[in-house]
């Protein structure tokens, strides 16, 4: 993960870290700074979502919603998902449900939370 700084708060316990690590890919940086070109109008036919887990991902968020998705918040940090599992898995549920019932800008309802 990243370059050599110290990411061991970012996981709930060492024996999670090092499950990530070993089945983590070995990536050259510049794959992760690369833009991937996306057709126009990818998303115009398609209920997407958003699950925001806090402050360094609210400008994603914000475009999110700006595309009409539906963005469901979780205060949490990097790889919370690693760290309360079953609150991220309740939360992406809810989401999905919210999209199956056509929740979101583009149909009339404000879904944010």
């Amino acid at each position: 993960m990243g370059g050599g700084e110290d990411v061991s708060p970012l996981f709930p316990n060492a024996a999670t870290r090092a499950a990530v690590t070993a089945e983590e890919p070995r990536l050259p940086s510049a794959y992760y700074e690369q833009s991937v070109p996306v057709p126009t109008g990818w998303d115009d036919d398609v209920a997407c979502g958003h699950l925001l887990f806090g402050p360094p991902y609210e400008e994603m968020a914000a475009h999110a919603r700006s595309r009409g998705w539906l963005v469901e918040e979780l205060a949490g940090q990097h790889l919370h998902q690693l760290v309360d599992p079953e609150a991220t898995r309740i939360r992406a549920h809810t989401a999905a449900v919210g999209l199956s019932v056509g929740l979101g800008t583009r149909h009339g309802v404000e879904a944010s939370r």
